[in-house]
Parts: C-alpha cells; sequence; structure tokens
C-alpha cells in the first residue's frame, strides 16, 4: 500500500514528498491524481535497514543449506519436513518490513523469526554432521554487499564476523536456545519523528483536526503517548552490534552514553580491517599505522564460547573502548537480570551504571534458560545501559527497548600500548 512504500524510502526522500503532497494539497489537486503519487520500492526496506537484509539474506542462506541437505540425505523424510516448516515460519513477512503495525521495531517478531530460522538450522546439522564433533569457518559475502564477511559454527555456536565495519560481530546464535543475541536495533532517523517533535512541543491534540464528514486514515492519525519522547529520539552512525572498537581521548561518562554524544579520536567502526583465518580463530588488522590494533578472536569447538584479545598502539594517550549490544528482549523482569564478580545483587537488564572496575559480568535468563559469562582483563571500567527507539505503530509514537549496550573502556598510554582480553560463554541452563 502507498504508505508502505513511503516508509521505504530514505528518510530524507520521504519528507520531501510529504512536502510535495502538501504542496499538491494546497493547490487542490492532489485527490484526483494521488493514484499517481507515490513512494519507494518494497525492498529499499532491506538498504534502509540493515536489519532486515540480515534477516532476509540468513533465511536465503538457511534455504540454500536446506536444499544441499535434502538432495543429499532425501531419506531423512520427516525431520527434512519439520525443518521445511520452520523455514516457512521464517518466512512471515511481518518483521522484514516497518508499518503502522510495528513490524521491524518489535523485537520480538524479529526473535520469531531467528527462532524459526535456528530451529530449522539445528534440524539440518543434526542431519548434516549427524552428531559428530565439527567445526567450520566460512568467508562468504552473506550480507551480499560485495565484500566477505567470516562466519564461524558448531553445533551451539554461530558467529558472524564482519571485518568490513571493524571486525564487528554482527549475528550471534545459541542454537540450543534458538537466540540470536545479536537481534538488536540500529536507531535511524525516521520521516515521522519530525511530526512526534511537533506535537510534543505543541502539546495539542495527537488527531489531526478533520474537515467536516472527512475520516482520516490510520496513517494520517498520530498520537504520543509518552512526553518523553523526545529524550529518545537519538540516532546511530553504526549499526547496534557487537565489538565495536573506539580509540577516544576522554573518559566516557553514562551522561555521554546516554545522550549518544561522544566524540572519537579515531573512528573505527566504519573501517575495513585486514584479516586472516587460521583452522580455530580469525586474526583481524587495522591497516593504517595510528593506531595499530590488532583483534583476535579464538573459537573453542562444539562450545559456544570464544575469546577476543587486542593488542593496541596508539601514537598518544586515551582510552580503548569495545562496545557490545546484547539484545535481551525483555528490560525488567525478576528472572532476567545481570550481577557483576559474583555478587548477590541483582539489576534488571535496563540499568544504567558505571562500574569503576570489574572482572567479569553475568547476564541470566531464567525463563529463557540462558547464562552468558563475560570475563575482562585489566583495568577496565564498564558502562551499562539500555537501548530505545522510537517509532509509530497503531497506538501512536512509542518507544520500545531493543538492546542493552555494554562498553567497556580501558585507558592506554603512548608507546606503551595495551593488550587484553574479553571471553564470553553461553550457557543452557534449566528454565525456572
Amino acid at each position: 500500500y502507498s504508505e508502505m512504500m513511503e516508509w521505504a524510502m530514505p528518510t530524507e526522500g520521504f519528507l520531501r514528498l510529504e512536502s510535495f503532497k502538501e504542496h499538491l494539497k494546497k493547490r487542490e489537486i492532489f485527490e484526483p491524481y494521488r493514484d499517481f503519487v507515490r513512494g519507494g520500492f518494497w525492498r529499499n526496506f532491506l538498504v534502509k535497514y540493515q536489519e532486515s537484509n540480515n534477516l532476509q539474506k540468513k533465511m536465503y542462506s538457511l534455504y540454500n543449506y536446506f536444499v544441499k541437505v535434502a538432495e543429499n540425505f532425501p531419506f531423512e523424510k520427516y525431520a527434512l519436513q519439520e525443518a521445511r516448516d520452520n523455514l516457512l515460519k521464517a518466512q512471515c513477512n511481518c518483521a522484514y518490513w516497518h508499518g503502522i503495525f510495528g513490524g521491524l521495531y518489535l523485537n520480538f517478531l524479529r526473535h520469531a523469526l531467528y527462532e524459526n530460522m535456528l530451529s530449522c538450522e539445528r534440524i539440518l546439522d543434526k542431519i548434516f554432521y549427524q552428531q559428530r564433533r565439527w567445526f567450520t569457518i566460512e568467508e562468504m559475502d552473506f550480507l551480499k554487499e560485495g565484500f566477505p564477511q567470516i562466519i564461524v559454527k558448531n553445533r551451539d555456536l554461530n558467529c558472524y564476523i564482519d571485518p568490513n565495519h571493524g571486525g564487528s560481530v554482527f549475528e550471534l546464535d545459541h542454537k540450543p536456545i534458538q537466540f540470536n543475541f545479536m537481534n538488536t536495533m540500529t536507531r535511524y532517523c525516521e520521516g515521522y519523528h519530525e511530526k512526534i517533535r511537533e506535537l510534543l512541543e505543541n502539546r495539542e491534540s495527537s488527531q489531526k483536526a478533520k474537515k467536516e464528514g472527512e475520516i482520516s486514515s490510520i496513517h494520517e492519525q498520530m498520537q504520543v503517548k509518552d512526553c518523553s519522547l523526545t529524550d529518545y529520539l537519538q540516532y546511530d552512525k553504526y549499526r547496534k552490534v557487537s565489538f565495536i572498537d573506539h580509540f577516544l581521548s576522554k573518559s566516557l561518562t553514562i551522561e555521554q552514553l546516554k545522550k549518544n554524544e561522544w566524540k572519537e579520536k579515531e573512528t573505527l567502526y566504519d573501517k575495513k580491517y585486514d584479516y586472516a583465518v587460521f583452522t580455530q580463530d580469525v586474526e583481524l588488522f587495522y591497516p593504517a599505522r595510528n593506531p595499530w590494533l590488532r583483534k583476535h578472536y579464538y573459537f573453542t569447538p562444539d562450545k559456544a564460547c570464544f575469546m577476543v584479545k587486542w593488542s593496541v598502539n596508539p601514537p598518544s594517550s586515551g582510552y580503548f573502548v569495545t562496545e557490545l549490544n546484547l539484545a535481551l528482549m525483555v528490560e525488567n523482569a525478576p528472572d532476567r537480570y545481570l550481577v557483576f564478580d559474583d555478587s548477590d545483587r541483582r539489576y534488571p537488564y535496563n540499568v544504567q551504571i558505571e562500574k569503576e572496575s570489574a572482572e567479569n559480568m553475568v547476564l541470566c535468563d531464567e525463563y529463557l534458560g540462558y547464562r552468558i559469562e563475560l570475563a575482562f582483563s585489566g583495568n577496565v571500567k564498564v558502562f551499562v545501559l539500555p537501548v530505545y527507539t522510537v517509532s509509530l505503530s497503531e497506538a501512536g509514537g512509542e518507544k520500545n527497548y531493543q538492546n542493552t549496550s555494554i562498553f567497556l573502556q580501558w585507558p592506554v598510554k603512548k608507546r606503551e600500548g595495551l593488550k587484553i582480553t574479553t571471553t564470553m560463554k553461553i550457557n543452557k541452563t534449566n528454565k525456572e
């Protein structure tokens, strides 16, 4: 429908189209010719939203895997049928695009797609590998961007590394619980955000004034339930995934992170890293000499566990930061919490906290049945805070919890360099 085609457009194009429509309405020529006033093209959602592209390319990749397994193991009739059913469920269109009913911005819809895809993948793995211990590292243009990504897989874990965006991890699947911990959402600038700002500034009625006898569509109505929404109208310069490198002159503060405002001494998140792939590890290099940086991923076959090791030698003193964004589904629930250094104090996933030092951190979900253990080396400072997006749905403008951000910061001195590690281990636990 026409409104969806408008939302598929880049924000600048969307605003220009809105201005053009208003111009036509003032001249009273919009209604007779509205069929000829159209927006963009549906597939532009895959360009506008990296998360949508990730979902679609995952589904296509899984389809190719299904065909391969079906051709080699046609006698696994019942298991293949179950895998096919899960694959078809993952093709439900709702979460692949953004419309008036939330779509891509709703984390539980994206989770449903990943859950079905990972259920399908587990069945195919069981057929293809026959429960043997196995481990693979593959280079392929998974995202269809013209550059290769590195896909690491074993029986319990999928780890997708992008050398073209600072060697970040953009998908991290724990297959025993069918969960993608990188099912995050970037804060994009949307064309309707300006309308939300205007409504909040004017404090007027949330519904547009209607002419006598005219009925406005759901797309023309807008309500804003939360007057604090403007505080969350912040935008990201990069996709909110994990192991994103930053080099800063000054220490971060929780207030800077809340406002999404801090200065990079050297932007690394958009840099293309050189890399080398080995039997069980992947090494990445920042090609420039300033700062000199090497990042090494070490994997454990047949376990959902890996270690990341950095060697950094900058031209001047500052702070090295790595950023993790974990999709944890629910921001505040008694059976979902995080703890530091094995203490008894539990924090909800939407906590805003600054820890001067920490050796480890555990995120536990008793409902879904997982436990993430993070261990840090060196003199690390930890910042934790939630990330919200502002989107439009039939209920009006609203904020949605998307993920919890974890920033790990180490001081680094000129000429001395820095060598640090972070280990991540994911275990399946018994559900309470």
